[in-house]
């Protein structure tokens, strides 16, 4: 055993150059590794999980809306904000009706906060696009806060973590129901 000993101190010891550039390549792949694998892109760290808007109007509740069959459109996936503060989900159905002028749509979109910051931008700017609309209703006993945008035919939702809005349209000019139509889909929805 003394003799295997000696034999890899006197390799060692006539090679400790090629072992101190071997020992320091090393070290370096590994910091570099390292330090790629730290610099990576990582999806931002969400507070709050966001809401897919095909989870909340469903296809059945579309069907008891529109009749027994529905036409899906729009991404489900919640796109996150750049600012990584809300997240929006969109989904919309039609029916299948061949008249133009009488098909029926619904639409929703939503827009979760994703961090506490995201819940006090969707209510600084719900209430920024309240005052920009001309023509809008109040709607009570729905969300937190809520009105009907009377020009576009749009339900705007403000809840604790959500700003939704939701829409109920007829024919190819888009012409939207009653409010009152809106709103009984809308309780519909948050159910």
């Amino acid at each position: 055993m003394k003799q295997y000993l000696e034999t890899a101190t006197t390799y060692v010891t006539a090679h400790k150059q090629q072992f101190t550039v071997g020992i320091i390549a090393a070290v370096c792949i590994v910091v570099f590794g390292a330090l790629f694998i730290y610099n990576q892109p990582h999806p931002p760290k969400l507070a709050y999980e966001p809401t897919k808007a095909c989870d909340m109007l469903t296809p059945t509740k579309a069907m008891d809306v529109l009749g027994n069959e529905v036409i899906s459109t729009d991404a489900n996936t919640p796109a996150i904000a750049s600012d990584a503060e809300t997240a929006t989900s969109r989904c919309s159905y039609t029916d299948k009706n061949a008249d133009g002028s009488a098909m029926q749509s619904l639409a929703i979109s939503v827009r979760s906060a994703t961090n506490p910051a995201g819940i006090t931008q969707n209510k600084t700017e719900f209430s920024g696009h309240k005052k920009n609309v001309v023509h809008s209703e109040e709607v009570k006993d729905l969300g937190t806060v809520a009105y009907f945008d009377e020009d576009l035919g749009l339900l705007h939702i403000l809840t604790d973590k959500q700003w939704i809005m939701l829409s109920y349209k007829t024919g190819q000019t888009l012409e939207s129901k009653p409010v009152s139509d809106v709103v009984s889909l809308a309780h519909k929805v948050l159910k």
